[in-house]
């Protein structure tokens, strides 16, 4: 298992040291400037074509989107689909268990600024909810998406493209004032460590099973 474990992380590590690199220098910016104060910098930051683009490119880190991926890996190789399943049900219920058990009740930014007398930017006709912010569960999918994918298909030549590219999709849930910086940070962390262990482990169980490469069909 250890050894499964340094091979996916060595042939990977590009992938996880861009990510956990920006992880760090994100959680420098909190400790230094504060959640409030952070929240509201990037609050004041838009335009109608980022307004556009956010709205849209958030949806990729929907849960939605995990079992889609996952269920098209099942005419490929059903160990894939497995994997992938297995993967988002964990983060999934390690997301809900943390944001509904563990920090129940914590304020989303709309409802924190309320209670302070501020008001700050929403997107009209965009729903922003008022409850249960950390962790980002978007967020937390969004990594875990992309943790799997690296890790399935090994993409050594895309591995900054696709850490960069979840971070924008994590950039908007603060973009769309639906959660502050610390859930985020938090989430990407939570996303990538629990795939990666969740993928290791079923790679170890399952990989020589016979049905593992073969497609549904």
């Amino acid at each position: 298992m250890k050894a499964i474990m340094k091979h996916h992380f060595r042939e990977n590590a590009t992938y996880f040291m861009v990510v956990f690199g920006l992880i760090l220098i994100l959680l420098c910016f909190e400790i230094i400037y504060g959640k409030q104060a952070l929240f509201l910098q990037i609050n004041a930051f838009h335009t109608p074509l980022l307004d556009y683009f956010f709205q849209y490119i958030t949806h990729l880190g929907d849960g939605l989107f995990f079992i889609l991926i996952a269920f098209l890996l099942l005419f490929i190789k059903k160990g894939w689909a497995v994997t992938g399943f297995v993967c988002y049900l964990i983060t999934s219920i390690l997301a809900q268990f943390l944001k509904k058990v563990i920090f129940t009740g914590t304020p989303r930014p709309i409802k924190y600024f309320e209670e302070l007398g501020i008001n700050i930017r929403t997107i009209e006709g965009l729903e922003v909810h008022s409850w249960n912010s950390f962790p980002s569960g978007h967020t937390i999918t969004a990594f875990a998406i992309s943790t799997f994918l690296v890790l399935l298909f090994r993409f050594k030549k895309w591995q900054y493209v696709l850490a960069f590219s979840t971070f924008i999709i994590a950039f908007s849930r603060i973009y769309l004032a639906q959660h502050f910086l610390i859930d985020v940070i938090f989430g990407a962390f939570l996303g990538v460590v629990f795939t990666f262990l969740t993928y290791t482990i079923l790679y170890f169980y399952l990989h020589k099973k016979s049905w593992f490469d073969k497609p549904l069909f």
